[in-house]
Parts: structure tokens; C-alpha cells; sequence
């Protein structure tokens, strides 16, 4: 069985971190397009406001509104803390599959017993996420009404 332990532990370790990546990626998206929009509303206001009124200066504000030279900077930045925010989202929710899998892997050389309790373990987990999200057993589905 440690042949099945190992395996299970790899899969379910390559899983995980395909999973937190692709929520990663959602957040970093979800960051980038709140940054971009933020960006737009202060360029547009800011093109819109004056000290007085001067063709120049509203032809030079709205060439900046065109080019947007700050939204580059600013997206990246909130990529970045978006991708991070959600991986470590994302860890917290797959610590116990990581420790398992860890487990499994790890010990079984040294530890067969462990590293097969840590497949079955691996298993239960699997199989009840399975079944909480396939069948919504345990999960609110009525979200409109009032307790």
C-alpha cells in the first residue's frame, strides 16, 4: 500500500497547488479589474475638474485621460497583491489535504502505518469534498430567505 499512499499523497499535493494557482489567478484578475476601474473613475474626474477654464490644459488632461500613463503601475501592483492574497487564501483553505499528502510522501520509507493512515485520511477528505460539493449536503442553498 505504500505504493498507493505515495501516489495518493502526489496527486492530491498537485491538485492542491493547481487549485490555490487557479483561485491565484481569479483574485489577481478581480485586483487588476477594481485597479483598472479606479484608475478610469480618478483619470476621468480628474480631467473633468479646473481651475479655469483653458482649451490647453483640457487638451492636455484629456491626452493623459487617452494614454493613461498610471494604469500600468497600478494594475501590476494589484495583480501582484492579488495573486499573493490568494494563494495564501487559497493555502489556508488546503492545509489539511497539504499536511496529509506531505505526510504520505515523506514517510514512507521510514513509516509505512502513518504513510497509509495519511492515504485513507487523503481518501475521507477527497471523498467528502466530493459529496459536500456534488450533492450541496450541508450548504445553504436558499440564500433569499431571511432566518
Amino acid at each position: 500500500m505504500t505504493v498507493i499512499s505515495k501516489t495518493a499523497g502526489v496527486l492530491t499535493l498537485v491538485s492542491c497547488i493547481r487549485d490555490i494557482h487557479k483561485n491565484a489567478l481569479i483574485k489577481a484578475n478581480i485586483a487588476t479589474q477594481k485597479a483598472s476601474a479606479d484608475t478610469f473613475v480618478a483619470n476621468s474626474l480628474a480631467t473633468q475638474r479646473t481651475n479655469r477654464l483653458s482649451s490647453k490644459d483640457t487638451e492636455r488632461k484629456n491626452w493623459l485621460a487617452r494614454k493613461n500613463f498610471l494604469m500600468c503601475p497600478n494594475e501590476a501592483m494589484a495583480s501582484i497583491k492579488g495573486y499573493v492574497g490568494g494563494f495564501f487564501d487559497g493555502a489556508v483553505n488546503y492545509i489539511p489535504q497539504l499536511a496529509l499528502s506531505v505526510v504520505a510522501i515523506a514517510l514512507n520509507s521510514k513509516h509505512k502505518v502513518l504513510a497509509n493512515l495519511s492515504a485513507i485520511a487523503l481518501g475521507i477528505l477527497e471523498g467528502s469534498d466530493f459529496i459536500n460539493n456534488s450533492l450541496s449536503i450541508g450548504q445553504k442553498n436558499d440564500y433569499l430567505k431571511m432566518k
